[in-house]
């Protein structure tokens, strides 16, 4: 939650710590960096009970106190596989983003991650059955897998304007891997083409796909994933 008042930003975390703002356009001094939220609530084992429908919920807690601005993006970024709250990677890191508080959450909802699962395999195998011969390719699955379906991404040549399109008529979509892992910075003159890695980044578009989703909304989406792709 984040409350303004004349200029003045307080964000209260765990530990109620709070960031002071001043002025229109930037940070005058703040000394105390009290946290991030990053809600990401419709994962497959999200660390909150909003499932996909609180955007205040928990999914990581970021608790740097009594150090600058830059220091804190820079930890948080060394954190986060080297990005700063997008896809790009600028920097060798890790990722490590489970506390002790997320891991004590997390182990009371493994024991709904298996129910999570089957909510999400009858959403992929709807879409499937209602997307069927549509001119865009679909997730596979061999007959010795079981996919988990954390993302129902499908593939179009258009793929850009098949989002947006979608977007004009109610119906969100996500990019999640926007550039291949040899172009991020970090990695900047690694050798190699790889065209189908670079092909896949051109073309990959994830569906709506949390364990929540009744089915009248994904039989919306699907009929107009089909209609649009057939007018494209």
């Amino acid at each position: 939650m984040i409350v303004q008042n004349k200029g003045l930003v307080f964000q209260p975390l765990v530990l109620g710590f709070a960031n002071i703002y001043s002025g229109e356009s930037g940070i005058t001094d703040v000394t105390a960096v009290g946290g991030i939220w990053n809600c990401f609530g419709t994962g497959r084992l999200p660390s909150s009970d909003s499932n996909g429908k609180d955007k205040t919920s928990w999914y990581e807690i970021d608790p740097i106190a009594g150090i600058s601005v830059g220091i804190a993006k820079k930890l948080r970024s060394l954190r986060d596989g080297g990005r700063r709250n997008d896809q790009v990677a600028r920097e060798r890191a890790v990722n490590s983003r489970l506390d002790e508080m997320q891991a004590a959450l997390l182990r009371v909802k493994l024991k709904r991650l298996a129910a999570w699962t089957e909510a999400r395999r009858r959403i992929a195998a709807r879409y499937r059955a209602a997307l069927a011969g549509a001119p865009l390719e679909l997730p596979s699955e061999a007959p010795e897998a079981r996919h988990v379906y954390h993302l129902f991404t499908v593939r179009h040549s258009q793929r850009d304007a098949l989002a947006k399109t979608l977007a004009d008529r109610g119906v969100g979509t996500a990019i999640y891997y926007p550039g291949t892992v040899p172009d991020q910075p970090v990695f900047a003159g690694a050798e190699g083409r790889w065209p189908e890695a670079r092909r896949a980044v051109r073309e990959v578009l994830s569906l709506p796909c949390f364990a929540e989703l009744s089915d009248d909304e994904i039989d919306t989406v699907a009929a107009t994933v089909r209609d649009v792709c057939e007018r494209l």
